[in-house]
């Protein structure tokens, strides 16, 4: 079976809506969904109804903790595989100076 249809679910400045803020691109039949929400809660209430969409996989960009990955993998069921981007050790220096605003 092909993905289809999968997700990618980023951590935003905090002034997004609970819902999150999104855009959809649908190009030789993927459908690719980008949601930027304000928090890890969030996100994990995105993920669940996402996966009730049919979403097939869902990928977490790198500011969610460890903590907040398996909190939103644990929201999720075991219904589709979650992954997380990682940084490698030459740039989580940089990425956390990022997050010092």
């Amino acid at each position: 079976m092909a993905i289809r249809d999968w997700a990618f679910i980023a951590l935003g400045n905090g002034g997004e809506s609970a819902e999150g803020e999104r855009v959809e691109v649908d190009l030789d039949g993927l459908r690719s969904r980008f949601v930027v929400v304000p928090d890890a809660a969030a996100a994990a209430s995105v993920a669940v109804e996402l996966a009730g969409a049919g979403i097939q996989t869902l990928e977490l960009c790198g500011a969610f903790t460890a903590a907040d990955v398996a909190a939103i993998r644990d929201a999720t069921a075991g219904r589709l595989p979650v992954g997380c981007v990682l940084y490698g050790a030459d740039s989580v220096a940089a990425f956390a100076a990022l997050l010092e605003d």
